[in-house]
């Protein structure tokens, strides 16, 4: 869960492309488009159409929270996660990936956009 003591670093910007909520996002010329890797995170909160104000929050360290995994992954629980490039989370390699989290549970076979558990870094 977020924690509800802190105060979130949250973004209002208009949706490149549609969100689902859990959608991995970063902000690119003033609007909300897919992480793709090394840009600072941000998570949808609600589901948006393309054009529609969107509005995402910044995890903070220790947050427990939902992700979308991208199709095929199988994942230990503490396996690293990185941005697939495209708002969803993949298996990640330490040496060559920035981490962004840490799975929860362990999973097996994903579905595309399939919402898993993760622990933010």
């Amino acid at each position: 869960m977020i924690d509800p003591t802190r105060i979130p670093e949250r973004i209002e910007a208009p949706a490149a492309i549609a969100l689902e909520r859990h959608t991995l996002t970063q902000a690119s010329n003033g609007e909300l488009v897919a992480h793709t890797g090394n840009a600072y995170a941000y998570l949808a909160l609600n589901g948006y159409d393309a054009g529609e104000i969107a509005l995402a929050q910044a995890p903070a360290s220790g947050d427990v929270l939902y992700l979308l995994a991208a199709a095929g992954q199988t994942l230990e629980r503490d396996a690293p996660l990185a941005s697939n490039g495209d708002g969803t989370v993949r298996l990640g390699d330490p040496a060559t990936d920035p981490v962004l989290a840490y799975a929860a549970e362990a999973v097996a076979g994903t579905t595309a956009g399939q919402r898993i558990t993760a622990n933010w870094r």
